[in-house]
């Protein structure tokens, strides 16, 4: 942990550590920042301190603060070259040498100043710096919390301490006044990145009042502590340079031991949120900006400006302008009543959206079995978010296989689910693995279990339907084991229609001797889509199949570069022999197929974003 606080190396910590933090919105406490090279002033300050011991007259040539801005320099160039330079601290850094620059110039300046002077200068330097995620951060954060400076002031004011006051009132105060500051720099912090973050990944963190809990520990005992340690350790005086350590991992070990409690009773919620458009979120920092200074006025007992409400006013327009686009296309995919599939690009995974009139259906949501990544938190939900609330009609499971299943943990935990549907082999395997992650999440949150079966169907909208093809159970048998039937051939085939005419055609990852029984089953397979089973693979090729759905258009959800070469060879080439096009997520990304409903059926358009 003290690794991670000095330098903000992370490696060395659980990828369930990283994510508490993460969810307890504190993981910015992991990141090397201005905090640090607070660190290097503390440093700058002992030094100073000890030249004017030794030499009081530098003080009549130089002022105190000017000589404490030239000693930080040093200190912070260490701590940036140490620290690896990452964005956030070359833009601290960049910032304390504005700052000294103004103050060798005599020239007053406002806090914000030094942030657009470290801005400016690192623009110049590497202009691709403002597309950087982290760039973005840092900045809006390091103006939220300046932007904040002038309600501390006035809240401060409210707050004064008097004189005469007694003790009991005067402590009380005191500790009010810093609760009351720390709360209202994390909200401004938290709230200036809060349209970036949404837009970015659709999560946000509500828990910032640990930040009261777990700042002061980390900024006056574990990191001074940390770094007196650490330098001790380099004057190699071991035995303290232990007892220092040990001392400023004991607030880290508490702190961690609370979120893990939190954790367990379900204490650090992650809130799903839908992904604003850049306008809006443009809108939004105007309405937080005139919010900030109206509060202010407030405070100090001053009049609102009319230029503050017009600025509040244009931010809400801004604001709501942003969402016109989704609207406008929403109204036009009403009127056209218009079906669409998306191939979600998962990488090695599946996750297809249907979206029609009226709903959405998530069928599986990719997966990795990487413990440092959530293929349904960071791609699935982003793309579902993208302007809509986080809900979905239903979630269909293929197969219970972590490429397609895994993903959906996330989905079923924090989107408003209206079913969750899978084959009766896969509910009734759901006793360990995936399965029972799903099950256990969706009975936690009520969403109710069903089952399909072959010759069912789930009614759409207006005749347009999912056919369950695939597995077939007679009935008064045992469900086959897994010996008798891999997850793979058991996996659902599914075929979206309007009254008979085949649209799509899913079949999870079923493998050629179930494709060649599906072909032969007289089931009815004609659709003008067909997701390759099993990505493409050799494995799942079958002519019969092919020759009986008879697509247009065949899809493959596959990562590019991937040792398994999916989509292969010998599928590649059979579409090509019979002029199908094939479209794969490892050349396009994330793509859609639509239709549109014209004189009573549905005509298919090309592929969109």
């Amino acid at each position: 942990m003290l690794a991670a606080l000095l330098f903000g190396d992370r490696s060395v910590l659980s990828p369930h550590t990283i994510d508490l933090f993460t969810r307890a919105g504190l993981v910015h406490s992991l990141a090397l920042s201005g905090q640090h090279l607070a660190l290097a002033a503390l440093f700058a300050v002992f030094s100073v301190a000890v030249l004017s011991l030794f030499a009081p007259r530098v003080f009549q040539r130089c002022p105190r603060r000017t000589l404490l801005a030239y000693a930080s320099l040093p200190f912070a160039l260490a701590y940036l070259f140490l620290g690896g330079a990452p964005f956030s601290l070359v833009r601290a850094a960049l910032m304390m040498l504005a700052g000294a620059v103004f103050l060798c110039l005599r020239r007053a300046s406002a806090p914000l100043d030094a942030l657009f002077a470290a801005v400016f200068l690192l623009f110049l330097a590497w202009p691709p710096a403002v597309f950087e995620l982290s760039v973005q951060l840092s900045v809006l954060a390091v103006a939220g919390i300046m932007g904040s400076m002038p309600l501390l002031s006035a809240l401060d004011a409210r707050l004064a301490v008097g004189r005469t006051e007694a003790f009991w009132r005067w402590a009380a105060k005191k500790l009010l006044r810093a609760a009351a500051s720390l709360l209202l720099v994390s909200l401004a912090a938290q709230a200036a990145v809060l349209p970036i973050l949404v837009m970015n990944f659709g999560v946000v963190s509500p828990q910032f009042w640990l930040n009261l809990v777990w700042l002061p520990p980390l900024t006056f005992l574990t990191l001074p502590l940390a770094a007196c340690g650490l330098l001790l350790a380099v004057m190699d005086v071991p035995s303290l340079a232990s007892l220092l350590f040990t001392l400023a991992a004991w607030p880290a070990d508490l702190m961690l031991a609370l979120l893990e409690k939190l954790d367990s009773i379900g204490g650090l919620p992650f809130v799903q949120s839908f992904r604003p458009s850049p306008l809006s979120a443009l809108g939004y920092g105007a309405v937080l900006a005139a919010a900030a200074f109206m509060a202010q006025a407030r405070l100090d007992g001053r009049a609102v400006g009319a230029s503050l409400k017009r600025l509040l006013a244009f931010g809400a327009a801004i604001f709501l302008l942003g969402f016109v686009p989704r609207c406008f296309d929403d109204g036009r995919a009403w009127l056209e009543k218009r079906v669409s599939l998306t191939m979600i690009d998962v990488g090695a995974g599946q996750a297809v959206l249907l979206e029609y009139p009226g709903g959405r259906i998530l069928v599986d949501g990719g997966g990795s079995t990487s413990p440092f990544f959530d293929c349904g938190r960071s791609i699935v939900a982003p793309r579902l978010t993208e302007g809509r609330l986080p809900r979905l009609d239903a979630v269909i499971v293929s197969h219970c296989d972590v490429d397609h299943a895994r993903g959906l943990r996330w989905i079923l935990e924090h989107f408003q689910v209206g079913a969750l549907y899978w084959s009766a082999i896969s509910a009734h395997r759901a006793d360990s693995g995936e399965g029972l992650a799903l099950r256990e999440r969706a009975r936690a949150r009520g969403i109710p279990e069903r089952i399909l079966r072959q010759g069912e169907t789930l009614e759409l909208n207006e005749g347009l339907k999912l056919e369950v093809l695939a597995p077939a159970l007679p009935e008064g048998l045992p469900l086959p084991s897994e010996k008798d039937l891999s997850s793979n051939s058991a996996s659902l085939a599914l075929r979206l229609s309007h009254k008979g005419q085949g649209l799509a055609l899913l079949c999870g990852d079923m493998l050629s001797a179930s494709l060649k029984e599906l072909a032969h089953s007289g089931q009815e397979l004609a659709a003008e889509v067909l997701v390759l089973p099993h990505h493409g693979a050799a494995s799942s090729f079958q002519k019969a199949f092919y020759r009986k759905v008879a697509p247009r258009v065949a899809l493959a959800s596959a990562a590019p570069f991937s040792h398994f070469g999916f989509p292969s060879r010998i599928v590649r080439e059979e579409m090509a022999r019979n002029s199908i096009p094939l479209l794969s997520t490892s050349e396009l990304g994330t793509f859609s197929m639509h239709w549109k409903f014209e004189r009573g059926r549905y005509a298919m358009e090309r592929p969109g974003p």
